[in-house]
């Protein structure tokens, strides 16, 4: 199930990275608070992700022999977690390529008392290691650092985990619209002497930033390339901006926070 004769192109952020102080999570119940305190008060992570999986409905009928989930990109897995913690879930498949990330992972699981159900383990867009089908596939806060060149890998690779009728969610994520990118036109020129330390070009202005691999599509972009690589999407866009601090008025211009839900066309 893995694309072969590929190199997964990781970011310079995410090599031997030193992670923010939420994310590093271990025994003591104060280093979870304050991961809570992240995804709760200083951001809308938690608040967008609970509305992601009312969507879902994992109570649904269709889920009622319960289901086998892969969470790719998992990070230190508070996602991968919360799935693990509804009753319908049988377990999770965690996959994340950082070993820093996944050491306090399993802390995580820890607290949330889910450590039987998670499957914890190193692994890549283009190698993500898991060898059964699943019934839905997680993108949450990941997709956006998987490079243009490995989108139908990725893709390749989901299409042969899914189970006939599974799914995938993509969580987490956001796209620009036009406003989005004349502001990049006009930081351009603003920086014109010395516009080689941008990270992109008059031709390229979407283009990623060099040092944490974000990607900056357009939804247009999403839903070409999701069909492209034989799917069909349906997108529903969040209320306000994942932090809830930090984002100025120009900054939030050109933003829009959503989720979709994809299903594997027949190809």
């Amino acid at each position: 199930m893995e694309t072969k004769n590929a190199e997964t192109k990781i970011a310079p952020r995410y090599k031997d990275e030193k992670l923010a102080a939420h994310w590093q999570v271990d025994d003591t119940r104060e280093s979870f608070d304050r991961l809570f305190y992240h995804l709760n008060v200083t951001t809308n992570i938690k608040p967008y992700f609970d509305e992601v999986l009312a969507r879902l409905n994992l109570n649904d009928d269709r889920f009622a022999q319960g289901l086998v989930v892969a969470d790719i990109g998992a990070g230190v897995c508070w996602s991968s977690a919360i799935l693990a913690s509804h009753p319908k879930v049988k377990y999770v498949y965690a996959i994340d390529p950082s070993i820093n990330r996944l050491k306090h992972a399993r802390f995580v699981a820890k607290h949330f008392g889910v450590e039987h159900k998670l499957k914890i383990q190193q692994g890549t867009f283009l190698e993500p290691k898991i060898s059964e089908k699943v019934d839905l596939v997680l993108l949450n806060g990941s997709l956006h650092h998987c490079c243009n060149t490995e989108i139908p890998g990725l893709f390749s690779n989901i299409r042969q985990l899914l189970k006939p009728k599974g799914e995938v969610l993509i969580a987490g994520e956001h796209y620009m619209d036009w406003r989005w990118t004349v502001k990049r036109l006009l930081r351009y020129f603003y920086h014109f002497h010395d516009r080689s330390t941008l990270g992109y070009s008059l031709s390229n202005l979407r283009a990623p930033q060099p040092f944490s691999g974000d990607h900056w599509r357009s939804r247009r972009e999403l839903e070409r390339m999701f069909k492209a690589n034989g799917f069909t999407a349906e997108f529903f866009v969040h209320k306000g901006l994942f932090s809830k601090n930090e984002f100025s008025f120009c900054r939030k211009l050109g933003w829009h926070c959503y989720y979709a839900i994809l299903w594997p066309e027949r190809l």
